[in-house]
């Protein structure tokens, strides 16, 4: 065999090993939040009256979970995020809510209103109010799912989906951005974008910022029983 053959040979097979090197596998699990607040705050705006959550604070976000494996995804819609971020949204603002709802100006004046309604104080009628909240969401279907074949092409992800449109999105740090459509018109939107990253990362912030917190709450118990000692 003559040594051109047995070195273009080599070369080949370094080539390959080389292109071999730079595909990387992308199965697993991915996660991604929505700030659904603005659609949230809109839906009820239309529903009560303009201005109705002008002054509401804290944020409505929905979880998003994505699979890959093997060529085939899911794209899940997490109920448990949805029923609990709405429960702690309108916690936050209940307040806020029955103001513009009744008029008053201000929670001395909902006491009030409680009253008229025949409860004996505004705690009885918040209660109330944040319970049929929580028990019509409750009994609400939120599950939605995607699901189909998906082909990656360097840094872009192309979703061949089942029952919806086709998308496709872009990959970068291990960070798959799509762009979902909607088949939902109520929203106002079109498609959702979405940025999952690997469960695994979300999980391990999490967990950082407990222990952090947990170490802050050390730091500060300590600093306390210091200076209960020093006196």
């Amino acid at each position: 065999m003559k040594l051109s053959k047995i070195t273009a040979l080599v070369l080949c097979a370094c080539v390959s090993f080389s292109f071999m090197g730079c595909t990387k596998n992308y199965d697993g699990d991915y996660v991604a939040t929505y700030d659904f607040t603005d659609e949230f705050n809109k839906s009820l705006d239309d529903s009560i009256g303009d201005g109705t959550t002008d002054n509401f604070t804290g944020s409505v976000e929905f979880e998003f979970n994505l699979t890959l494996d093997d060529g085939e995804y899911t794209i899940e819609l997490s109920e448990d995020s949805v029923k609990d971020s709405i429960a702690s949204y309108m916690n936050e603002n209940i307040d806020e809510l029955l103001m513009s709802m009744s008029g008053a100006t201000s929670v001395d004046d909902l006491e009030t209103v409680a009253v008229n309604f025949g409860f004996d104080s505004y705690d009885d009628l918040r209660d109330n109010m944040l319970s049929s909240i929580s028990d019509s969401f409750e009994n609400q279907d939120f599950s939605a799912n995607d699901e189909g074949e998906f082909d990656i092409k360097k840094d872009t992800i192309e979703f061949t989906s089942d029952d919806s449109d086709d998308f496709e999105g872009t990959i970068e740090d291990d960070i798959i951005s799509v762009s979902l459509p909607l088949n939902d018109d109520s929203l106002g939107i079109d498609e959702l974008e979405l940025e999952f990253v690997p469960a695994d990362d979300e999980n391990s912030d999490g967990n950082n910022a407990a222990e952090s917190e947990a170490q802050a709450s050390d730091a500060s118990a300590v600093s306390e029983t210091s200076a209960s000692s020093g006196k």
